[in-house]
């Protein structure tokens, strides 16, 4: 079986230029750097950039390569689950 399209980097590109497009300029700056901490692995510096009482909702949550769920995370410690 292959890959899932949504780990496709042209996808991805695709769904965030979709995202940021109805953004405000300070917005998007904010959510770029958001993106590029956490492509980077760098979870500290992504959780610098979000308040203490952030609600996260990833697109897809992807726990094995044949297996989607949809999560929602509640502050820094839900998202470092």
């Amino acid at each position: 079986m292959g890959a899932h399209p949504a780990g496709s980097s042209a996808l991805r590109s695709i769904l965030a230029a979709e995202i940021l497009r109805g953004m405000s300029w300070r917005n998007v700056q904010l959510a770029r750097r958001c993106f590029a901490r956490f492509a980077a692995g760098d979870l500290d510096g992504f959780l610098e950039l979000m308040d203490s009482d952030v609600e996260w909702v990833p697109a897809i949550e992807v726990m094995a390569p044949d297996e989607l769920i949809f999560g929602t995370y509640r502050g820094h410690d839900g998202i470092k689950q």
